[in-house]
């Protein structure tokens, strides 16, 4: 057991798969929201509707989102505490909390009518995002004491967050408004973990 344990653990800390596992989630992300999609009897362009419209059309390939998002987020995330020294509990518990709000998503899919389940599902794709987004903040605010680095993308991020609520109070659901944090995410775990910007 301990063996399987130590070959587990040496795949999930191997920086090559960890970064195959991060392209794959964003790429995945990015051709899933680019999906055209008739909804409604109305067909939208590309990046118009959020996630969760399109996997009301492609449940199956929201299936896969679903899994590409938690493994790559599990994957980079862990590995950007662990190579960065740190071990905030509260960190991880957001980051897993966010994955069992993004398996609700799946779970419990979006409505066009007003009712318990539609609210049920969107405020757990909100909680998601919340919780996701506070595992790297967490880390973030940590590293910025001694590094100007993380202090800066940390503003960078909190940025894009804001944007995206200012956007969404403009223009409401949007797609393309919905991915720009995530996208960010994916950008920051990348330059963390895969480049020496922070050394």
């Amino acid at each position: 057991m301990e063996k399987l344990k130590s070959t587990f653990m040496k795949i999930v800390d191997n920086r090559i798969f960890c970064m195959v596992w991060l392209f794959i989630g964003v790429g995945y992300i990015t051709w899933f929201g680019a999906l055209k999609v008739t909804y409604l009897g109305e067909s939208f362009a590309r990046f118009v509707k959020t996630a969760s419209v399109i996997a009301m059309v492609h449940p199956h390939l929201y299936t896969l989102w679903v899994v590409f998002v938690i493994a790559s987020l599990w994957l980079n995330i862990s590995y950007m505490y662990r190579h960065n020294d740190y071990n905030g509990k509260v960190g991880k518990v957001s980051m897993y909390l966010g994955f069992v709000c993004i398996i609700i998503t799946k779970i419990i899919p979006h409505e066009d009518d007003f009712n318990w389940r539609m609210v049920v599902h969107w405020t757990a794709a909100l909680a998601f995002g919340v919780f996701c987004a506070a595992s790297i903040i967490l880390f973030l605010i940590n590293k910025s004491k001694n590094n100007k680095r993380f202090l800066f993308t940390l503003l960078f991020f909190i940025a894009v967050l804001v944007v995206m609520l200012v956007l969404l109070i403009l223009f409401k659901e949007n797609g393309a408004i919905e991915t720009l944090p995530i996208w960010a995410t994916y950008l920051i775990l990348y330059l963390v973990n895969f480049t020496n910007v922070y050394k």
